[in-house]
Formats: C-alpha cells, sequence, structure tokens
C-alpha cells in the first residue's frame, strides 16, 4: 500500500492545452471563396475552419470547425436553394458537409487520399462529385450518406468538373445530370457518362496544363483556361446527347472546338472561369438589358478579365463585319478571298481564309471589356447573381467586392470600368506576416504587429479593438497600465502609441539598424532595446500631467534614453533579442556570434558569456524564479543554463527548423516554443521532457505570447492567422500521452494505401471510399461483437445437445438418475438480447459512409459469421411479418443489415461461389427478397396516400399557414390601434 502511495505521488500530472480556433484570418490562400444565394455572407476558408463574414457590415458572423479537425479547407460549396447546406473539402481528402443554422458537421464522406480541389452539387441536390489531387473523382449521394462510384482516368491533379443535363427534356430529366466533364493539370478535358461511369471523350487540344473550366447556363459552350495567353471554346449540345459528326475515328463526339480566345493582357494560368449573368437592372439613370459575361481570373496577376456574351443577333453583325474586313483586306494585298486562291501556303493568306470563313469561331460570341486590377494578387473569385457583384479573395487575406455598374452595348469599345469596389473586407487582419505578439497585464487584450500596422484585439471575443498605422514592427509590449504600446520596428525606430486615441503619440529614431529585442524591466519604469547595429540601449518612461482646454486632467506617457554610460552598451555582434531577470538584478542578450551574454543591471557590467549553440540565438527567456534562463536558436535546438552558475544544464534538439521564440509559464519551469516547423511545444524543464506538441499553423511561426497566469498561449505567423491555446482542466499522464501518439501512428498505418490494395480486384478498388481510423476501430468493435455473439451461441448450442441427450436417455428408459442440465447464464455484455439481436444492434450502429470499408476490413472468417447471423435475423422477420408487432418491427431495423448483407455477397463473392456456400446464398435469397417486396409495397401505398391527401387539399383549397398569414395584419392594426 506504501508503495502504491509512493508512486501515484511519483506520476506528474499535466493539464492539457486545446485549440481556440484560429483568428485575425479572413481568406486562407488554399481555398476558394463561396457566396450564399441571397448574397448576403460570403464563406472562406480560414485554415480548418469555415468563417462566414456579413458583405453589408464586414464583420464575422459564425465559424465552422470540428475540434479534432486540423486539416485545412481547400474548397467550399453552397447547396443551391438551401444556404444552410455547406460542403467542404478538406486537405486530407475529406469533404465534410455542414448545417449553418445549427453549426454542426451533419455528413463526413472520405474518399480521396489527398486535398479536394472542386466541389459542385447537381440540380436536384441529391448528387454531390469531388475530385482530388489524386486524380480521381468521386460521385456522392447525400441523401443515402454514400459513396456511389468513382471515376478514374486523368493522370495529374483534376482542376474543374460541372454536371451536364438534358435541358431541351422534362424538368425531372433537366435536373438529373447525365454526363460530367473534368479538366486536370495533365492537359486533357475529358466527358464522363455517368450511366455507364466511363469515359466517353478525351479532349486533347491543349499542349499544357488546365487549370480551368466552365459551362454556361444553356450548357451549349464549354470554355478552358491553361497557362497560355488563349481561352479554349467548344460547342455542346444542351440536352447532353452526341453532337451530329464524330472526330473522323469512329467515335461518338459530344464537344466539338470552336477556337480560341485571346486574352488581352495576363499571360498567367487562368486558375478559375465562370459565367456571371447581369439581370436587368437601372445603370446610369437607364434601364440597362441584361447580360452574361466571362469572366476569368489569372494566379499571379491582380487582373480580372471579362468577356461579354453576345446574343444570336449581334453574332450575326459581327460575323458579317468580319468577313467583310477579311476581303477589304484580300482584296488590297491582290489576293482573292476564295479557298482556291491559296496555293503557295502563305500563313496570312491562311489566316485570311480562316477570318473569311462563313463558320462560327469563338471570338464571334465573346466582346473583349475592360477588366478590373485588384489592390493585391487574386487568389480566388466567386459570382453572386443576387447583387451582381464579383467577390474576390486576395492573397493579403482581404476579401474585396466589385460591384458592376455599367456594361456597355456590343461592339461599343470603351476603355472605362464596368464598375468599381463596393466594400472590402480587411480590418479584422492583418495583410502581412505577423511578427509580434504581446499581452496586456491584465491578459484582456493582445498586440500583434505586422509590416504596416498595429492590432489590438480583444483576448475574450477575439475581435479587433484598434488598428493603426505603424513601422515594420519586430517586437513590442503593453506599458502598465494598458493605455499604451510600444514597439520597436526594422526601421530602428522607437514607436509609442496611445491606444485609447487611436494614434501613434511619438516616433524616435533611436537605432541605426533594426530593432530585434525590446525587453521590460520588472518594475516597469525601464527598458532595453536590442538592435542589429550592435548595441543595446537603455530608456526610462516618463508620466507627464497635463491639463486639457476643458479642464480634465491627462497623463501623458514619454521615454527617454539613460544619460551617461549606463544609456548604451556596445556589443561585438548584432544583437538579436534581450531580457530582464524577474528579480531585475541580471540581463540577457542574444548575439549573432552563436553567444549569449549576461550583464548586471545596476552597472552594465559584464557577468558570464554562454558558448553552446552552433548557429545564432534567436530568442531567450527566464523562468520566474530567475534560476533557469532558456535559448532558442536557428540550430533547431533549445538550451536551459544555470543562471547562478552558467552552466548548460541540457541542451535539447525541440524542433525541425529554427526556433523563433521561447516563453516560460509564469510561477512554473514549463517552456512554451515555437519554431518555423508550424509546431508549439511545452518542456517541463525539470524532467527535461516534452509535455505536448499543439499542430495547426500552415505556415512558419514568428510569435509567441503567454498570458500572465499561463492560462492561454496566442502565436502567429506567416499564415497571417493567430491561435489562442487554452488551457483546460482535463489532465495527462506522459505515459498515456506517448501511449496514445502511438496508438494513433499505428492506427494510421493501418489505414492502406488503396491503390496497392486489393491486387486484381478492379471493382473493390476503385469503390468510391477510403479506410479511415474510424473505420479501423469499427471493425475491431465489430469483430468483438462476433466474438462475444459465438461465445454465447455456443454455450447454448451445447446446452441444447446436453438437454436432447439427457431427453432421450429418459425416454430411452434409463433408471439410473439423470440429472437436467443446467442452463447457461445469460452473458451480461449481451445485455438480456440474443446473439443474433446483438450483432445487428451493433451493425445498425454502423454509419452509411464507413460501412462499406468496415465490412471490407473483415477476415474471411468474421465475414462469414457475420453473413450467417444476419440470414438467421432475416429468417426471424420473415416468421414474425404475420404477427401485429411484425411490421413495425421490420420497418424500423431492416434497412441497414440489408445493405451490409449485400456489402458482404460483394465483397466476398470469390468466396462464396464453393458449393459448401451455395445453400446458404440461396437462403438469404429466399428470406431477403419476400421482405424486401414488402418494404415495396408499404413504400407505394404511402406514396399514393401521400398524392391523394395533396389532391384533396388542393381540391378543397385548404394551404398550410393562411390563417396565419390572414390573421397577421389584423394582430397588427390591432397594436397600431
Amino acid at each position: 500500500k506504501f508503495c502504491f502511495w509512493w508512486w501515484c505521488a511519483m506520476v506528474k500530472a499535466y493539464l492539457k492545452y486545446q485549440s481556440q480556433g484560429v483568428f485575425g484570418l479572413i481568406a486562407s490562400n488554399a481555398c476558394n471563396t463561396a457566396v450564399t444565394d441571397d448574397g448576403k455572407l460570403v464563406l472562406t476558408g480560414a485554415n480548418e475552419q469555415i468563417a462566414a463574414w456579413s458583405l453589408r457590415k464586414g464583420t464575422l458572423e459564425a465559424c465552422y470547425r470540428a475540434p479534432t479537425v486540423q486539416h485545412q479547407v481547400t474548397y467550399i460549396i453552397c447547396k443551391p436553394g438551401d444556404d444552410n447546406v455547406v460542403a467542404a473539402g478538406y486537405q486530407d481528402g475529406c469533404v465534410r458537409v455542414w448545417h449553418r443554422a445549427e453549426n454542426k458537421m451533419v455528413l463526413a464522406l472520405h474518399g480521396h487520399k489527398t486535398a479536394v480541389t472542386c466541389l459542385i452539387y447537381s440540380k436536384n441536390t441529391f448528387l454531390l462529385a469531388s475530385a482530388s489531387m489524386d486524380t480521381d473523382i468521386v460521385v456522392w449521394d447525400t441523401v443515402a450518406e454514400s459513396g456511389l462510384y468513382r471515376l478514374r482516368g486523368h493522370r495529374d491533379q483534376v482542376t474543374a468538373i460541372a454536371f451536364l443535363y438534358n435541358t431541351t427534356g422534362s424538368s425531372d430529366d433537366a435536373r438529373d445530370p447525365r454526363l460530367l466533364v473534368s479538366s486536370s493539370k495533365d492537359q486533357m478535358v475529358k466527358i464522363w457518362d455517368l450511366s455507364i461511369q466511363a469515359c466517353v471523350q478525351s479532349i486533347v487540344d491543349h499542349r499544357s496544363e488546365v487549370w480551368s473550366m466552365c459551362v454556361n447556363d444553356q450548357q451549349t459552350r464549354l470554355v478552358c483556361g491553361s497557362t497560355d495567353a488563349h481561352l479554349r471554346v467548344w460547342e455542346l449540345s444542351p440536352d447532353a446527347k452526341p453532337l451530329e459528326e464524330d472526330d473522323g475515328n469512329g467515335q461518338v463526339v459530344f464537344a466539338r472546338s470552336l477556337g480560341k480566345l485571346d486574352r488581352p493582357v495576363s499571360r498567367d494560368n487562368v486558375i478559375c472561369l465562370q459565367f456571371a449573368h447581369v439581370p436587368r437592372q437601372q445603370q446610369s439613370g437607364k434601364m440597362r438589358s441584361s447580360a452574361d459575361l466571362l469572366v476569368a481570373q489569372g494566379s499571379t496577376s491582380k487582373r480580372i478579365e471579362f468577356w461579354k456574351v453576345l446574343t444570336d443577333q449581334e453574332i450575326v453583325k459581327k460575323q458579317k463585319r468580319r468577313k467583310k474586313r477579311a476581303l477589304e483586306k484580300a482584296k488590297k494585298k491582290g489576293l482573292d478571298a476564295g479557298p482556291e486562291a491559296d496555293e503557295d501556303g502563305n500563313k496570312e493568306a491562311d489566316k485570311d481564309d480562316k477570318d473569311a470563313s462563313p463558320a462560327l469561331q469563338a471570338s464571334d460570341e465573346f466582346q473583349v471589356l475592360p477588366g478590373h486590377v485588384s489592390s493585391a494578387k487574386l487568389r480566388s473569385s466567386t459570382w453572386s447573381l443576387r447583387t451582381a457583384t464579383l467577390i474576390l479573395g486576395l492573397n493579403n487575406n482581404t476579401v474585396e467586392v466589385y460591384k458592376l455598374t455599367d456594361i456597355p452595348s456590343a461592339n461599343v469599345e470603351t476603355e472605362s470600368p464596368l464598375g468599381q469596389v463596393a466594400t472590402r473586407i480587411e480590418l479584422p487582419g492583418h495583410r502581412n506576416a505577423i511578427r509580434a505578439l504581446a499581452v496586456s497585464q491584465d491578459d484582456s487584450m493582445i498586440m500583434s504587429m505586422d509590416a504596416s500596422s498595429l492590432k489590438v484585439w480583444n483576448s475574450h471575443t477575439q475581435r479587433v479593438v484598434r488598428t493603426i498605422a505603424s513601422g515594420y514592427g519586430l517586437c513590442g509590449f503593453f506599458i502598465a497600465g494598458g493605455e499604451h504600446a510600444l514597439i520597436g520596428t526594422k526601421e530602428g525606430e522607437l514607436q509609442l502609441f496611445d491606444l485609447g486615441a487611436s494614434a501613434m503619440t511619438s516616433n524616435e529614431q533611436v537605432h541605426e539598424n533594426s530593432i530585434y529585442g525590446l525587453a521590460l524591466h520588472p518594475d516597469n519604469t525601464m527598458f532595453a532595446t536590442a538592435s542589429a547595429d550592435k548595441s543595446v540601449k537603455f530608456f526610462k518612461f516618463e508620466m507627464k500631467r497635463l491639463t486639457m482646454k476643458d479642464g480634465t486632467q491627462t497623463t501623458k506617457v514619454t521615454f527617454r534614453q539613460i544619460e551617461g554610460e549606463l544609456g548604451t552598451l556596445q556589443m561585438h555582434d548584432d544583437c538579436l533579442s534581450a531580457a530582464y531577470t524577474p528579480n531585475g538584478k541580471l540581463f540577457a542578450v542574444t548575439l549573432l556570434d552563436f553567444t549569449v551574454s549576461l550583464y548586471h543591471t545596476d552597472t552594465n557590467k559584464f557577468f558570464v558569456s554562454l558558448y553552446g549553440h552552433k548557429l545564432p540565438v534567436l530568442c531567450c527567456d527566464f523562468s520566474s524564479d530567475s534560476q533557469i534562463l532558456a535559448t532558442g536558436s536557428a540550430d533547431k535546438s533549445i538550451k536551459l543554463w544555470s543562471v547562478q552558475f552558467g552552466n548548460c544544464l541540457r541542451s535539447i534538439r525541440a524542433h525541425e527548423d529554427s526556433v523563433m521564440q521561447v516563453k516560460f509559464l509564469t510561477d512554473t519551469h514549463y517552456l512554451c516554443t515555437v519554431s518555423r516547423d508550424r509546431l508549439v511545444k511545452l518542456w517541463d524543464c525539470d524532467t527535461y521532457e516534452m509535455i505536448t506538441s499543439l499542430a495547426g499553423h500552415t505556415a512558419e511561426i514568428w510569435a509567441l505570447a503567454v498570458s500572465q497566469d499561463g492560462a492561454f498561449l496566442v502565436s502567429a505567423g506567416g499564415d497571417k492567422g493567430m491561435r489562442i491555446w487554452q488551457r483546460t482542466g482535463e489532465q495527462f499522464f506522459l505515459d498515456d500521452q506517448r501511449e496514445k501518439e502511438l496508438e494513433e501512428q499505428f492506427e494510421a498505418e493501418a489505414a492502406r494505401d488503396d491503390h496497392a490494395a486489393i491486387q486484381g480486384n478492379v471493382v473493390l478498388a476503385q469503390r468510391p471510399t477510403r479506410k479511415t481510423i474510424e473505420a479501423v476501430k469499427n471493425t475491431e468493435e465489430l469483430i468483438e461483437v462476433l466474438d462475444q455473439a459465438g461465445e454465447a451461441q455456443a454455450l447454448e448450442d451445447a446446452y441444447k445437445r446436453e438437454l436432447a441427450a439427457c431427453e432421450k436417455m429418459k425416454s430411452d428408459g434409463h433408471k439410473v438418475y439423470i440429472p437436467t442440465p443446467k442452463a447457461p447464464d445469460p452473458s451480461p455484455l449481451l445485455m438480456g438480447r440474443s446473439p443474433s439481436s446483438h450483432v445487428v444492434r451493433n451493425v445498425c450502429t454502423l454509419k452509411a459512409e464507413n460501412m462499406f470499408e468496415v465490412l471490407l476490413a473483415l477476415p474471411n472468417g468474421y465475414a462469414y459469421q457475420l453473413l450467417n447471423w444476419l440470414l438467421q435475423y432475416f429468417e426471424a422477420c420473415q416468421a414474425a411479418i404475420g404477427e401485429d408487432d411484425g411490421a413495425g418491427f421490420l420497418a424500423a431495423s431492416l434497412e441497414v443489415p440489408t445493405r451490409a448483407a449485400l456489402i458482404l455477397v460483394h465483397i466476398n463473392s470469390r468466396q462464396l461461389m464453393t458449393p459448401a456456400d451455395r445453400p446458404m446464398i440461396v437462403r438469404l435469397r429466399k428470406a431477403l427478397r419476400p421482405l424486401l417486396q414488402r418494404q415495396v409495397d408499404q413504400m407505394s401505398f404511402n406514396l399514393a396516400a401521400v398524392e391523394f391527401l395533396q389532391r384533396k387539399m388542393k381540391s378543397s383549397r385548404v394551404r398550410f399557414g393562411a390563417d396565419l398569414s390572414a390573421a397577421a395584419p389584423q394582430a397588427k392594426a390591432k397594436k397600431t390601434t
């Protein structure tokens, strides 16, 4: 007993830190932007969460984030006709569907190995197609919550997909997709027939990567963008059927080339193409008719390019002018415009013949319009039909809204812009990488600095409070009281800010080079600056009481350098950071020559120099008891030093890249470090062990700040977003944490590579889903349930055999006393259920999206056992049909077991083809067919009843809500009276 309590006392528990999400990130560069149908909200990807921004107010309305998901959002799409449903693709290849009103994830579809590049809903909203960097396209049934099939044929990343419908047929045909078009970086555009799940045409006209593609609303034109200066246009059939002619090889042609469309200015990759419809509206005091536009976005430029889609009458006029110009040009050159005149192979004559050709060309249908140059490089764009605006996502963490106001008529050349920037969402985030962070003394505010501004955030609501223009801030802190802030800039300036007035009150050039470190003295009366000009300078704060004109008193904060030798300390190399001991006796300066120098605070006398790092020391910090100095270096290590003796206590390789910041938690020996390897790590400096590693940033981490009580950490860096890591009340032990990490690693390795799996089985290799860690766990649970049911059934069978033997011996007239065998005790694991019901109950808990993967991972023996249990269940259901409670029982629990049985037969079809297993398949068919037919009959009866009620309601003119709508004006009038 004593040893047990001694062991418990030796085990140290730690509190867990958990991410509270990212803030300050408006739109990440890895994701597109999407707008709701009403045009009020724009959805952007902010690392692992989806941010919903109000276009009118420019504020964050909601964030959608799963606590266990750490992968970036790569693509967002809203469900047509239902803005509450949003589908998002992630970097891990998962497609997650969110319900905005309830702010929860309703569906997770695992079908890709790498990042999802595009998503599209069908018009009937039942089908969702996803494409990925793994070259595959998966079509999902969102109602059944499962994958339908996988389309495999591309050899590189799929960049865009689109459904094609029979727009000339009935309303149902116009909503059910017939074909799917996909473009890829393998220089090909493919057309897939969804009925046979095969490619029916491959377009190979491109000579470089195809980055984008779009289809117009009438479904007559397909436009593709590549890496050259042209857009290629193809003709499509509006009924999604083959065109009359073939490609010369006897193959059916679904798309026919109409030629190229020259881009006016840009020559970069066209990463986004879309058709935009501008509704009829009031423009420049006149009522302008509606217009269709083609919008193209480049990958490295700031320019959005526009083309106007001409009407049929305008196309005829343009063709006539083209042919007329070609004839005039030919006569001027002395050439005949006919094709027989081109006998010398002259290229100019070929061009003239092409211009004079009566065939429709791509240039006849489009008219170049003036483009729009945004304030920064473009990353994404989307069109809002309701507001006739173009939503632009920029690479400087900004969303820009471009309102089209003046679209010229056909054949009218103009250089005036088509519209103007209506609004920008830019205040809630930085334009550049965040280089420094600071937390106020009361932990209520967080200050962040970048190349052009200083922002102050509320640490509780994570909303921006102040935005002030500044220099390139590299370091800074709050002055006692939290009303002022001081920063050091890259230009060597010290800038003092009055946060209440949102103004800079002082700007002094104190160094000739960048100020990399600011150290505040523990008594808050003085501070030191460490600069790349090889000097450390010391300053004192001064408070002045001023009387305003209205008689009120105010305090003005200033600073001045200490006079004499104590004001400046010359160093032998560039200074990279500085820190005071909490007792105020020493201060440390880290240098570019890989060393750390310690000095006495009162006299600036040298104390000790610390050697050991192999690259420049970038940061340092003292523990609260002034006993340990921690330093972080570009050599990827941290070193712990004894302040009293100057010896190195421990050297730890902490990260896989340069350590940028180190901070001790107050009153502890817990050290927090951040690095350019995008990780935040927490260390115990007493045991020299890593406590935890926090992942979430998508770029290098430059800045770190710790609250005064250690309740939260703040980190920021190159992804322009900040993260708060909140300390929770959940305890954990290091041994348990290491075991959990090993289990996660083992489970991740257990998720096999599906391209190499199931050799020779094409059907299973092309299944739409992929194995996940959740599927592995569900498979293990199912195997355990099958073992439990098998043991219970074995005991029951043994009891029945003993009971039968006993009855036989009694019937034979044996005079010897034969005791009746005792029935086995029911297993508590089965909770009073029969073995078959216990198995079926577990099967019914499987999710539809990963059921195939769970059953696929079952060994053959267990799959055979499960099929036997399901067969017993179906036979029991068939026997219960005649009873009163059989119908309700059957309707409630037949769908999932039936799906599981069909999947098992499909997966193990080769093993079940033996003569020994054929009777079981016949029994399954006889038991399952009547049950499914009964279900079909019930559903047909219910549908007929619903249609009858609808006709009856229509004939009696009963409309739900009519009484309420009629009563509303009366109530309003009564209230007014």
